[in-house]
């Protein structure tokens, strides 16, 4: 799959640990390594552990950073506190894979997020990004209290996937919802959480 992104013209790629079979810290380091020696592109460690039931140790991230493609993370973790000592130990680019942390993974050196929401608020999140470099913090909470009704709508069902073509789909911009089992495209409830989500958030008019 690495190898036909890569083909496909990607930047970087985004590979998810190792999921349902619970593998030890030397099968997870195994996995990426593997990884690596098909990559040509720099490589996304993508840490999730609610949707994948792995835990990525500190240990294996030390030993991650030494491989050639491995470059960043996405840190869906929520751990905060033990994020700071990853990002440090290791010299990786720690991007939040959290809409809702992403002003707190800004403030321990997070360079950026991969989002849900950006898909349907690019504009005030790249806003809430400046206005944290030029070091407007009260900007910048402004703008991520102003979001969180949107991020609420979008990520707190869980399904983050539905949610997000709801939102393309009320703000216009994508005609057909349809997705694969498992998932199952949005209804009518789903679209008028999205819609109202980002009417709260200021995306939307009423």
């Amino acid at each position: 799959m690495v190898e036909q992104t890569q083909e496909a013209g990607a930047d970087a790629v985004l590979v998810v640990a190792p999921y349902y079979s619970r593998p030890s810290q030397e099968g997870i380091f195994r996995h990426y390594q593997a990884v690596n020696e098909s990559a040509d592109k720099p490589i996304i460690v993508y840490d999730v552990p609610g949707r994948t039931g792995v835990h990525i140790e500190l240990e294996t991230y030390r030993r991650l950073a030494e491989l050639n493609h491995i470059e960043a993370v996405k840190d869906a973790t929520g751990d905060i506190a033990g994020s700071v000592r990853k990002r440090m130990e290791t010299g990786l680019t720690w991007y939040s894979g959290d809409d809702a942390l992403f002003l707190p993974f800004l403030s321990i050196g997070a360079v950026g997020i991969i989002s849900v929401i950006a898909h349907v608020a690019s504009n005030p999140m790249r806003q809430l990004a400046d206005a944290f470099d030029r070091g407007d913090i009260h900007e910048a909470q402004r703008l991520a209290v102003r979001l969180a009704p949107l991020v609420d709508a979008i990520n707190g069902t869980g399904f983050q996937g539905v949610m997000a073509k709801a939102a393309l789909h009320e703000r216009g911009w994508l005609d057909e919802t349809m997705m694969r089992l498992p998932n199952v495209g949005p209804s009518d409830p789903e679209f008028k959480r999205a819609h109202q989500g980002m009417v709260d958030a200021g995306i939307l008019e009423a």
